[in-house]
Order: C-alpha cells, then structure tokens, then sequence
C-alpha cells in the first residue's frame, strides 16, 4: 500500500536522526548534496540541527529534500530533537501534494492524506500513536469512493 512505503520512509528518517539527547550547542543549518542518476532523485537537503554530547547530528527544525532541480520540494518535515514533529509532506515533481501526514514525538499521529496525481484525494484517514485508527477512505482519481476501512488501535476491523 502506498501510505505505508511514505510511512516507512519518514520512520525510517526518524530513526536515523534520533539522538541520545540534547546539549545547549548551537542550532545551525545544514545542506548536502547527493549525486544520483535517477531522473527524480533528491540532490540536495536543507536541515536544521545541533550536535548532541556524543558528536552526534541532531536534526531540529525543518527538513527539506528536493527533486533534481534543486528547486522543488520533494519531502517536507519538522523535526524536535530529532524525531519528527508536526506535519510531514512529500510532493510530485510538478509541486502538487502526494503525502500529508501529522507526527507527534516521531509516530504518525493524527490525520493522512494521499492525493492522486491529478490532485484527487486518493486516502484520507487518522493515526493515533502510530497506529491506523478509525475511519479510513480510498477514493479513486475522480473522486469516487472505493472503499471504507474501519480500524482500531491498528488493527483492521472491517
């Protein structure tokens, strides 16, 4: 499923940039840049972070990944002593939203949002500490509904 390779990869972020805790070193911002042959692959990164007692990068603030162009956001997060914190999105190379999800202390927490190519919503459903939580709905590229999925505490009720 397509919310989960998005969730996996902004987890998967988290985790990387987790850290062991925080020192009063000063915030700076940061960019590197990635050399890739894939048409749509990120090249360059902007963040924001500290580096913590143990020499370790700390990503605090935002972090922004952008399409080959070095132009267009690709991904879109927050981070708070490196887990990520607020609103995380991901975009297609033309800048119209694909991902929309909240976070809270590094999980998934609250509302999800896919979008289709064409800007149609495509899923639109609600985290609770990480967890698929009540009513989610897939909806085709017109705007249709597909289908309804109840959940709990992630796990799939109907």
């Amino acid at each position: 499923m397509k919310i989960n390779a998005f969730l996996a990869t902004l987890i998967f972020m988290t985790g990387f940039f987790m850290s062991c805790g925080k020192t009063e070193k000063e915030i700076v911002r940061g960019e590197i840049q990635i050399k890739t042959e894939k048409k749509d692959e990120v090249v360059i990164r902007e963040y924001e972070y500290y580096t913590n007692e143990f020499g370790r990068v700390v990503i605090h603030g935002t972090d922004k990944h952008y399409f080959a162009d070095g132009k267009t956001i690709k991904i879109e997060t927050n981070f708070k002593d490196g887990k990520m914190d607020g609103v995380g999105k991901e975009f297609y190379s033309d800048g119209k939203k694909k991902n929309e999800a909240a976070f809270k202390d590094g999980f998934p927490d609250g509302m999800l949002t896919t979008w289709h190519p064409n800007g149609q919503i495509e899923w639109k459903g609600q985290n609770v500490n990480g967890l698929q939580d009540g009513t989610w709905t897939h909806y085709d590229d017109k705007g249709n509904v597909i289908e309804t999925q109840i959940w709990e505490k992630g796990e799939l009720q109907k």
